[in-house]
């Protein structure tokens, strides 16, 4: 991986450090801002009632919006310095970055992703993905993610259980039923008969009771059940010609084949009896699992694609594992389950009348119904016992109980179905087991049993249980079912296999499932012994994963590490309202006695949502993985996002904090600029003072260790032509503007003007695919006017207060990166237009939208060819005044490579007191009188100016001196000297300096003197700012800024004047506030306006007051706006 290299890494993002970067990035150095927080803090700091009036926000929002789109500022937020080390090629500072989950590249801020949030957290207007600021850099969104839910970490198969709840609470069945199925199969299924460990987990424990999650699953299950027309299924990523073989239709066979089959398997199952399901067809009877429910859920799976071969035994004289490999298939996976019941091995159990629970069960759900008695006896205390207590009531048995050597909080047994099973009448005998089946005639009669006490503490944690002396009695019988657990059925492997046993009748695997014998797997009750359909499940799902990434040649983790960045759990609201879970609604004991109709009859509609807003949303954003299905077309939302460690190279450190110590013993002193005895509490024109003279030190440094890389000389594409034919482009904002219904109309109409050769609407104008389409259109098309209708309201390389981090990224991508010219754009903001209209009729807002896109239209047709810019500005300074302020800043400008004119009215560098303060003169001058000696700074000691004129680039000095009797400067640096002193000329003279008092005024550089190009010395009260020269390196890093950013760049918003329609009547020189025009030939009759494009701003004075039209602005002409005015009036 390459490692990206920087000038300057700037640690914090306070006003100071984006001060510091601008001015670094400008002068041409590479910058790297890292920010710890989730977007830049000088965005916050807008408290602050600045002299003229206004919040501090309007002077610090452009220079955020400049940072932002500077092409040599990277910028990287939630990101933490971990370590810097020292490199060859400098030092290297490895970053810690914590995900935002949405990519800010190419957040579009439409919001959608807020807007389908189902997760609103409690007590807030917030929810799970929420934008970190409308005024904040970067403008996007952020998705909160904390540590996974205790439910879901408690689930075996990792099911989004705070996902799918959030869906129901919102009306989303559908899609929570989707969610379910990210992750398992059987959701029907499961939600009858799952043991739910997630309800155990469930914080909402703290408050009253559980949420009832797994009713919920049924909810959404049987819901598809009624609203059919629905079909999930997706097809896999990649197909893979291998085959794959399963024994066993059990839960886990069903579910390793879901999973292959997803993973892009061919798969098949082999089951022994004539149905599939294993245990679920064979165990569970139809009260709790409707055989209906168990078939629906087995024939999605055959709609994906499994086979499933039914009687198929693989045995010894069979099929065979081997011969299932000469079959040719690649792996085999065991998942027989554990159907064989253990037997208590007391006298009398092979009495006619004693069963077995589950060859019992099994009987009776492929749909016998063998004879039993009246009274009956069941020994166990698990859900096989619960089953066949059940069972055998409905049989006709009179009375049934329940045997169970331990407690009641020691039942192994589900607790809903422990309450069902009391309900109907069946006694629970706890503390109590048979020591003997009693029988007449080879014929069951009786149990007899004894009561036991709890002992001693067993290696499992329970204690044992242990028979009381004396208490044995006898329970009339004629049925007892014995159902004290179960051991896997392993005859059909042959005693020559290498596959090994446990002294338990299980499987030995690997961690990874994997057998002793290759390629053969083993997975669910099989390896673990008798456990949880849920279990099984979860345990074939990590050997699905096992054997795929056996045959794909990949290592296999069991679980992968989640992102240690996501935050913890906020804590439990301990004044939460009380709420508890919805009772379920179950037939009568009566009706459901003598028949297997289900039981429970499941949650309403009202009472899944009720039941699911009861969640706590513990994990906050629950990847229901709505926003990204929204985002689909932006593709900004990135719910995989992680925790990344970059290095970054670079060869100076600036802070305005104090940096920490292990860094400060890595790094060099000569590459560390900060300052850390001036405090906090500044006012915005300190901090700006303190960010640039901090950027004046690093510049002068890094001139020296490195090239400034040159100004972005790349050529716009040559795409202005005289003749019209025009391209209109609509930003849906990824359907956020507005209707689709109505952006299409949009399109339509403008494609019906005869200019109009292209009409589309676009995902996002500011994405860079929407660049890129736009560009290759314009292109494909010979288009030579472009309308976009976004939400940049102009093509000017500008900022105001209404530009944001999109419409900056959409002028970069297309005029940038792309290289388009904008002079063939007519932006208008359609965006704005549409969201104030948002509660009219949609003929109402067509109508309006038809009225922009025609008035735009007109527009572009008579759009003037921009100015290019070309040029560099010669690199000479003049510094009047050589105070400490402008010695220091004669300095760095010489560091920096450029030539220095230092002129004083006396000769300070002979007559200066070195004494006292002044002793901080003695290692300036020194260093001065080296440089002037060297040329690189020019002396002029008794320095008196004449006159000033000129501009930007251009300034000519006429003074009285030694030898020489004038300067020309590309820009002056004034220290010490009052500004109402300094003998302005010529358009100067008219100019004047700006008066800083104007109601309203504020600029982000406190230099500047409203003539560009002169400067002035920023002194602020406080001493501590003055004591090192700060404010001169300050000074010096803004005149570098400027003159390095202007190359004599020429504003594509300046006037112009038609030199044949001009007759020279001077009223625009009069009306011009900025001194922006001159008037050109010494005869009165020759005499003509010209611009003086450095000084005008665009402002439109001059052609108001133009009798004869000849000044016209080059952004928008006088034509446009008359054909604009047609438009409207027609």
């Amino acid at each position: 991986m390459t490692t990206e290299s920087y000038g300057a890494l700037i640690i914090g993002s306070k006003i100071e450090s984006l001060k510091a970067a601008y001015d670094l990035a400008t002068i041409g150095h590479r910058v790297l801002l890292i920010e710890e927080e989730e977007k830049l803090q000088a965005s916050l700091e807008d408290t602050e009632i600045l002299p003229s009036g206004v919040r501090s926000w309007y002077a610090i929002h452009p220079l955020l919006m400049a940072v932002r789109s500077h092409p040599l500022v990277d910028i990287v937020t939630l990101s933490v310095v971990d370590e810097i080390r020292h490199s060859k090629e400098g030092f290297s500072a490895f970053i810690r970055n914590k995900p935002y989950y949405v990519d800010t590249e190419l957040c579009c801020f439409c919001g959608r992703c807020r807007e389908i949030c189902p997760v609103e957290l409690p007590g807030s207007l917030k929810k799970a993905v929420d934008c970190i600021s409308e005024k904040g850099i970067p403008r996007t969104f952020f998705i909160d993610k904390r540590k996974n839910p205790p439910c879901q970490k408690a689930c075996p198969l990792g099911i989004n259980i705070q996902g799918y709840l959030s869906l129901i609470a919102s009306g989303k069945f559908r899609e929570a039923l989707d969610l379910i199925r990210e992750s398992a199969p059987l959701a029907g299924i499961l939600g009858r008969i799952c043991h739910h460990p997630c309800e155990r987990q469930c914080r909402r424990n703290e408050i009253d009771e559980p949420l009832a999650i797994c009713s919920l699953k049924r909810f959404v299950a049987d819901y598809e059940l009624e609203n059919p027309c629905h079909d999930s299924s997706t097809e896999p990523k990649e197909r893979h010609q291998e085959k794959i073989a399963i024994i066993g239709s059990g839960p886990a066979g069903l579910m390793a084949a879901w999973e292959l089959t997803r993973l892009g398997y061919r798969v098949t199952i082999f089951e022994t009896l004539p149905v599939a399901g294993g245990m679920l067809r064979t165990v569970i009877a139809g009260y709790r699992l409707p055989q209906s429910i168990l078939d629906k859920e087995i024939n999605t799976l055959k709609e994906m694609g499994i086979e499933i071969i039914t009687n198929c035994p693989i045995g010894k004289d069979k099929k065979s594992i081997g011969s299932l490999f000469d079959e040719g298939f690649k792996a085999i996976l065991i998942a027989t389950g554990a159907d064989v019941n253990k037997n208590l091995g007391l006298g009398g159990e092979e009495l006619a009348g004693v069963y077995d629970s589950i060859p019992f069960l099994k009987r009776i759900n492929l749909g016998e119904r063998p004879a039993t008695g009246k009274r009956a006896v069941v020994i166990g205390g698990g859900n096989a016992a619960l089953e066949s207590a059940r069972t055998l009531l409905r049989l006709g048995a009179d009375e049934v109980n329940i045997l169970y050597r331990r407690t009641s909080e020691e039942t192994p047994g589900d607790r809903n179905e422990l309450l069902l099973t009391m309900e109907e009448g069946i006694k629970i005998n706890y503390l109590v087991t048979p020591i003997r089946f009693i029988g007449k005639d080879g014929r069951l009669t009786g149990v007899k049993c004894i009561h036991m006490d709890l002992g001693e503490i067993e290696p499992d944690g329970r204690r044992r249980p242990v028979p009381k002396k004396g208490s044995e009695f006898i329970l009339d019988a004629d049925t007892a079912i014995v159902a004290i657990g179960q051991e896997p059925e392993l005859s059909f492997i042959h005693e020559e296999s290498p596959i090994r046993i446990s002294q338990h009748s299980t499987i030995k695997t690997n961690r990874d499932y994997h057998t002793e014998q290759e390629g053969v797997f083993a997975a669910g009750d099989v390896v673990t012994g008798s456990a949880t359909v849920v279990e099984a499940m979860g345990a074939a799902k990590k050997a699905a994963l096992a054997i795929h990434c056996h045959l794909r040649g990949k290592p296999w983790r069991e679980t992968e590490d989640q992102d240690e960045t996501r935050g913890d759990y906020e804590p439990v609201d301990p004044n939460t309202p009380h709420a508890f879970r919805p009772l379920m609604p179950v037939r009568g004991i009566k009706e459901r006695r003598d028949n297997f109709e289900e039981v429970e009859f499941g949650y309403t509609k009202e009472q899944a949502i009720q039941e699911a807003k009861r969640c706590l949303q513990c994990g906050i954003c629950s990847e229901c993985k709505q926003c990204e299905i929204v985002c689909q077309n932006v593709g900004a939302v990135n719910h995989s996002g992680i925790k990344k460690h970059t290095e970054y190279r670079f060869h100076a450190v600036v802070s305005p904090r104090p940096l920490a110590e292990k860094f400060v013993s890595v790094l060099p002193e000569e590459r560390i600029f900060c300052e850390s005895e001036f405090g906090e509490g500044r006012r915005l024109e300190e901090s700006l003072l303190l960010g640039a003279g901090l950027a004046g030190r690093a510049a002068a440094f890094l001139t020296s260790q490195m090239e400034v890389i040159p100004k972005d000389s790349k050529k716009l594409s040559s795409l202005y032509k005289e003749g019209v034919k025009s391209g209109l482009f609509i930003c849906s904002c990824n359907e956020s503007s507005g209707n689709p219904d109505v952006m299409n109309e949009l399109a339509k109409f403008g494609a019906g003007f005869d200019e109009v050769v292209h009409s589309e609407v676009l995902p996002s104008a500011c994405h860079p695919d929407g660049a890129r389409i736009l560009a290759e259109t314009i292109e494909g098309k010979g288009i030579t006017r472009v309308v976009l209708a976004a939400c940049s309201c102009c093509t000017l390389d500008m900022i105001c207060t209404a530009c944001n981090d999109q419409r900056l990224r959409c002028k970069g991508n297309l005029f940038n990166k792309q290289g388009l010219d904008p002079s063939i754009f007519e932006m208008i903001n359609l965006k704005n237009f549409m969201a104030t209209r948002r509660n009219m009729d949609l003929q109402g807002v067509l109508e309006g939208g038809k009225n922009m896109i025609e008035c735009a239209l007109s527009r572009v047709k008579f759009q003037e060819k921009l100015p290019g810019q070309d040029g560099d500005m010669a690199k000479t300074v003049a510094v009047i005044g050589a105070t400490l302020e402008g010695l220091t800043a004669s300095l760095d400008l010489e560091k920096m490579g450029y030539l220095v004119y230092l002129t004083d009215e006396r000769d300070p560098l002979l007559d200066k007191d070195i004494s006292g303060e002044d002793k901080l003169y003695t290692p300036i001058i020194e260093d001065i009188c080296e440089r002037i000696n060297s040329g690189s700074i020019v002396y002029l000691p008794w320095f008196q100016m004449k006159a000033l004129e000129g501009h930007l680039g251009n300034f000519r000095i006429e003074f009285l001196g030694a030898d020489q009797s004038h300067l020309r400067v590309s820009a002056i640096l004034f220290s010490g000297v009052e500004l109402e002193k300094v003998p302005l000329t010529g358009n100067l003279l008219r100019k004047g300096f700006a008066r800083r008092t104007l109601p309203g005024f504020h600029s982000f550089s406190p230099w500047s003197t409203g003539i560009p190009g002169i400067f002035k010395m920023m002194l602020p009260p406080e001493n501590s700012f003055n004591k090192k020269g700060l404010p001169g390196t300050a000074a010096a890093a803004e005149v570098a800024a400027l003159l390095q950013k202007s190359e004599i760049r020429t504003k594509n918003i300046v006037a112009q004047v038609d030199q044949d329609r001009c007759r020279g009547c001077s009223h625009c020189l009069e009306a011009c506030p900025f001194a922006a025009i001159e008037m050109l030939g010494d005869a009165i009759e020759d005499r003509k306006s010209s611009i003086i494009e450095m000084h005008c701003q665009g402002c439109g004075t001059c052609l108001s007051v133009c009798p004869t039209g000849a000044v016209d602005t080059i952004y928008k002409t006088e034509k446009q706006i008359e054909e604009l005015i047609e438009v409207m009036l027609r």
